[in-house]
């Protein structure tokens, strides 16, 4: 049996030139022109992690439009919507998942306030984006699994590296039986840092 080692070396090739160009190689202000019937998103929670999870990639994304944020204040959602471009502010997070304009809910709140949260947002009818962990127990994290069936709405704890060019094109891989049999996979990952490497240029 073959043993097939996903390296540093692999994901350098394949997954940091389109980071790059994707997240850091722009202006942070670079958007495209949305389209009429593009997925609205509203953000619960102002929280730095959704800038890099979803606010940079629907900026780039015609499909994808963030329409509304709410945050423990309407102070924070504000300033924070005005450093975004969001257009909307929410004075709290059940007004935002209510609005019947929003499609979808980006909840980056602390994970003590994921379950509640997002069993609110399913019981809406929304689609429901959560970043991880999703739950701290097990049955927590059953039953929204089970409301988001029952509702025939996607749950999707975000772990983006599923999605990832390097993981779908090592799947490929294997499933074409390129490497030979599969036994273990070594993977190192790492995000491409402009400001760390312009000061490790400049010594």
């Amino acid at each position: 049996f073959a043993i097939f080692s996903v390296t540093t070396a692999v994901l350098a090739y394949v997954a940091a030139p389109l980071a790059q160009r994707l997240l850091f190689m722009l202006p942070a202000s670079t958007t495209v022109s949305k389209d009429p019937l593009a997925i609205k998103v509203g953000l619960v929670g102002a929280a730095d992690i959704a800038k890099f999870a979803v606010l940079w990639p629907a900026s780039r994304e015609s499909s994808i439009e963030i329409t509304a944020v709410a945050a423990r204040s309407v102070d924070k959602a504000k300033a924070y919507a005005a450093k975004h471009g969001i257009p909307k502010v929410h004075s709290n997070y059940q007004e935002l998942i209510m609005d019947p304009e929003i499609d979808v809910i980006y909840i980056g709140v602390i994970t003590e306030l994921h379950y509640a949260i997002t069993q609110f947002a399913l019981q809406h009818d929304k689609h429901v984006l959560l970043e991880k962990p999703a739950a701290f127990l097990e049955h927590e994290a059953k039953k929204l699994v089970s409301l988001a069936r029952a509702k025939n709405k996607i749950l999707l704890e975000a772990f983006h590296w599923r999605f990832h060019p390097a993981a779908i094109r090592v799947q490929e891989l294997v499933k074409q039986e390129v490497v030979g049999s599969l036994e273990s996979i070594e993977l190192k990952a790492s995000l491409y840092d402009p400001k760390a490497s312009s000061a490790a240029e400049q010594g």
